[in-house]
């Protein structure tokens, strides 16, 4: 058990080093983006989005919403605005939805928005400025809205997905917040099968790096952070958290073990407190090393509740993922 203490904080310790050396690169250049939101039921969250791209500072850009069979008439309220909206028919799904949108995108670029996103004014300005030819998918950090508690959790995530990337280690990214050069998508929708994904931002970082089409690249930019609504239950984010793990698993042999030395260290650290301690030494590194990088550091003050809350529920997920079989509930649907 302290060797497996140990090894985990080692493996935390070399994610945090990762994290403080990942670089950002700025370029000095004029993209035109293709903004895509694909919606299902959003209407309460159309609004105020459509207001947040409407302020957007960089002026070279469209706006692409897809209807992925709404019923509480959201779609009415982009009539007559200065975008493009499409619907789906016989399809259905985000990934539908995107695949859809990027057909009439006119930019080098797709920047990929949910719904319930809230992107601050110079979000695309800032993405302008951080993309760069030596990469062709691009992953950006998320907050949740009201929620630093959940807050923290993301970053958490998405920070030993960076982590890993620096290794070249293709893990997962938030689709919410994601730009991918427009030929490389249209290649990826040209590899798929006729099913559907339950989580189409990994598939794609995966796909991207198994036919070697070029490199990925997150954004270690406070001002590349975009905001997303809260989870509306506890069942609704675990229900989240399995389906990521359903969707990407199976995706790379490394990224498994990974996963698997997580969940076997909790187990074993929840039977055996004591060595929660080195565990947590490990984890916190990490995290002020990932925080201080975007200034939010005061985030910390919730990290011993945090601490337990993230062994518990990765336990939790990873039971659940293991005697569950079967379909997994999203938005309604069941994939």
């Amino acid at each position: 058990m302290i060797l497996l203490s140990l090894l985990y904080f080692f493996v935390f310790l070399v994610l945090a080093l990762a994290v403080k050396a990942y670089p950002v690169k700025s370029r000095s250049h004029n993209l035109f983006f293709s903004v895509i939101v694909p919606f299902r039921n959003e209407r309460r969250h159309l609004g105020p989005l459509l207001d947040s791209l409407k302020k957007q500072s960089h002026r070279d850009r469209e706006f692409i919403f897809v209807n992925d069979h709404s019923d509480d008439g959201g779609e009415d309220l982009l009539a007559g605005q200065e975008l493009t909206l499409l619907h789906l028919h016989d399809e259905y799904g985000k990934l539908a939805a995107l695949a859809k949108g990027s057909h009439v995108a006119n930019g080098e670029y797709l920047v990929f928005c949910d719904a319930d996103c809230s992107p601050k004014w110079n979000w695309l300005k800032t993405l302008n400025k951080r993309v760069h030819e030596d990469a062709v998918l691009f992953a950006g950090f998320v907050e949740i809205e009201e929620s630093a508690f959940f807050t923290l959790d993301m970053f958490m995530l998405i920070g030993i997905a960076s982590g890993l990337d620096f290794f070249h280690i293709p893990s997962s990214c938030a689709g919410g917040n994601l730009v991918v050069r427009r030929d490389v998508y249209e290649s990826f929708l040209d590899e798929l099968d006729s099913e559907n994904s339950l989580t189409e931002d990994t598939l794609l970082l995966h796909t991207i790096y198994k036919k070697g089409w070029g490199n990925s690249f997150f954004f270690f930019d406070p001002d590349t952070v975009i905001r997303t609504r809260g989870y509306a239950s506890a069942k609704e984010f675990i229900r989240q958290r399995i389906r990521w793990l359903k969707g990407g698993y199976r995706l790379d042999l490394r990224l498994f073990v990974f996963l698997a030395f997580i969940f076997v260290s909790h187990l074993l650290f929840l039977l055996h407190p004591l060595y929660l301690i080195p565990a947590a030494a490990g984890q916190y590194i990490f995290l002020r090393t990932l925080l201080k990088r975007f200034h939010r550091t005061k985030l910390l003050y919730l990290f011993p509740f945090y601490f337990f809350f993230h062994i518990v529920y990765t336990i939790l997920s990873g039971i659940l993922f293991l005697f569950l079989s079967g379909e997994v509930e999203w938005k309604g649907r069941k994939y």
